[in-house]
């Protein structure tokens, strides 16, 4: 679908300047908007169904869906407050994406 594709790809955007402020090590209000503005995206992720083909797969869309939301929220957080702990919620961010691209080909 058209839609979750420009979602998908605003993420991805913010996705990438997050991961170069984290190598860098530079956490500040503006990374900081990047993952909320990607935890907001995750709702949008969240209720729009016409990727899922098959209906037993909605439960663990939505439940990856809220994962990433969780961490990017985590994530926005800790770069707000110039926290180290963003490298790990970030990461961790990262590897729920990895799985649902590795579950529902986008």
């Amino acid at each position: 679908p058209s839609s979750l594709v420009s979602v998908m790809s605003a993420m991805t955007s913010r996705s990438q300047l997050l991961r170069q402020a984290i190598r860098k090590r530079a956490r500040s209000p503006e990374s900081s908007r990047h993952a909320m503005v990607i935890a907001i995206l995750t709702m949008v992720v969240h209720n729009d169904l016409r990727a899922i083909e098959d209906s037993d797969d909605t439960e663990r869309w939505r439940k990856l869906s809220l994962e990433l939301q969780r961490h990017m929220t985590n994530t926005a957080q800790a770069m707000k407050n110039g926290d180290a702990s963003a490298t790990d919620s970030f990461r961790f961010a990262m590897e729920v994406c990895h799985t649902c691209h590795e579950n529902f080909k986008h």
